[in-house]
């Protein structure tokens, strides 16, 4: 902390140096600059700072010790107080006030970004959540082995200092061959970039590929964090319908004659929110509609390891013969989403312009967390344990189809989904969900807020998306108790 611009000795003040030294301490334990319990620099250091006699100093500190501001423990130092004294502190001039807290901002914010709201769930002791994984199952051990082992490698001096803000290379070789081998792609380490997480591929994607008024096609419903970055980018979206088959591609067809449609965003593993997957004829018509007018594709595939009945489809981008889609996922469902490791896979020229548009926003990643989970990648400790999360995540989505059958057909439509990690669940019967989530908070549980999936009140239905993945089936059991009481209240 720097003392010697927070207490400023003025040697022709009437009072004393010791009596300044005082009152600036108090000022700063006062509006919260020294917290309780905190720790002050020696004698030697503070007096040398403020270039005053260190008994000039002991002197200060005493009477505020004898005051009960600080005290002071053999052999460690002076702290500060926990307990202390009841004061009616002085009105502050304006200037000196204003130099310890301010609420509000002395210039105009021109841009607020004001599209999503984050909700946070810390308050909550338990949480009903859209769709993550269980980071209990994840290799954290081996994560954190490979992490320490990293740190304390003389050998690699390297990872501790800059590196490409395209992402780790190894990393990126040892992601090429993992989409290749899983997701049919013939994706080049150069035609990778590593990012932190989808949300930020997103941002670094919109400042690249959208200008102010830009159309971008988007679902009716969709994932609101997308919809958010494009407005923030000064995007206007054009809703097309999505039903059982995913996006309606003939009406995204239509659309593009009636406006100048720059781009396409797409969950087409499982549609955000309702998990429908698209459809295999209309994969190729919108591929086909992107040459004819084009479009760029954003195929965000944030969920495609887990699925449980059959081989899912493989993503648009590994049909894509003519450089149309942009290729997005990320080690968040995967892992944890602790861990804000995520990808771009694109063509290598895009991939060049997001590396010098990744420096003005994040000079670079994690370099030792991103070798970590290349290590992991080559060790196929990833694919083992993707491999045995589907196994936990299939049980725990027929034990949660199960109970929802038995308990709520009366409140929701749903569908069991083949994949992924949540269940869309839409109301019936005239079923409130803000009123629910209410009652569910009063019990200490987040229920999603189905506000997130009609955020502009254009569908005419409510719904939630409900994880099933991150609770076991006992935790998920309490879940469901305290929605059903929700419910019927």
């Amino acid at each position: 902390m720097p003392f010697e611009q927070l207490v400023t000795i003025d040697r022709n003040s009437g009072d004393s140096l010791h009596l300044q030294i005082q009152k600036q301490i108090i000022s700063m334990i006062s509006f919260g600059i020294l917290s309780k319990g905190m720790k002050l620099p020696s004698t030697r250091f503070l007096s040398s700072k403020l270039c005053v006699n260190r008994m000039t100093l002991a002197l200060a500190l005493d009477e505020l010790e004898s005051q009960g501001w600080l005290f002071k423990k053999e052999r460690s130092g002076v702290f500060v107080s926990y307990n202390l004294p009841e004061i009616n502190p002085k009105p502050l001039d304006s200037i000196e006030a204003n130099h310890f807290q301010n609420e509000k901002c002395g210039f105009v914010i021109k841009n607020k970004a004001d599209y999503i709201r984050h909700n946070s769930s810390y308050s909550f002791a338990h949480i009903l959540d859209e769709g993550l994984p269980d980071s209990r199952l994840a290799p954290m051990k081996l994560l954190g082995q490979e992490y320490k082992s990293l740190l304390t490698s003389i050998g690699k001096p390297k990872l501790f200092g800059y590196a490409s803000p395209l992402g780790d290379e190894m990393l990126r070789s040892e992601l090429s061959i993992f989409l290749n081998r899983t997701r049919g792609l013939s994706r080049k380490m150069e035609e990778i970039a590593i990012v932190r997480g989808s949300q930020m591929a997103l941002s670094l994607l919109s400042n690249l590929l959208i200008e102010k008024g830009d159309f971008i096609a988007v679902g009716q419903s969709n994932y609101l964090g997308a919809d958010a970055t494009f407005q923030h980018a000064g995007a206007c979206l054009e809703r097309i319908p999505v039903d059982k088959e995913g996006m309606d591609i003939d009406a995204l067809e239509e659309a593009c004659k009636k406006k100048t449609i720059v781009g396409v965003y797409v969950t087409s593993h499982h549609h955000h929110p309702t998990t429908a997957t698209l459809s295999p004829e209309r994969r190729l018509k919108l591929l086909n509609l992107a040459e004819k007018h084009s479009l760029f594709i954003l195929e965000d595939d944030y969920d495609y390891d887990f699925h449980f009945k059959r081989s899912p489809y493989l993503p648009l981008a590994s049909l894509d013969r003519n450089g149309h889609v942009i290729y997005l996922g990320s080690f968040t469902k995967m892992i944890a989403p602790a861990f804000r490791v995520g990808f771009i896979s694109a063509p290598k020229e895009l991939i060049s312009l997001i590396e010098k548009e990744r420096i003005m926003l994040d000079r670079q990643g994690d370099n030792v967390l991103e070798r970590s989970i290349a290590h992991l990648l080559r060790d196929g400790v990833i694919s083992k344990h993707i491999n045995k999360s589907v196994k936990t995540y299939q049980n725990r989505k027929i034990s949660l189809i199960n109970r929802l059958e038995e308990e709520f057909a009366s409140f929701f439509n749903f569908k069991e989904p083949n994949g992924g990690m949540a269940v869309w669940l839409e109301s019936k019967n005239g079923v409130n969900l803000q009123k629910a989530k209410l009652n569910m908070a009063r019990k200490n549980w987040l229920l999603p807020d189905s506000n997130h999936f009609n955020f502009f009140g254009l569908n005419d239905w409510e719904g939630i998306r409900l994880g099933f993945a991150s609770l076991n089936e006992n935790e998920m059991s309490e879940g469901l108790d305290a929605l059903w009481m929700s419910l019927k209240k």
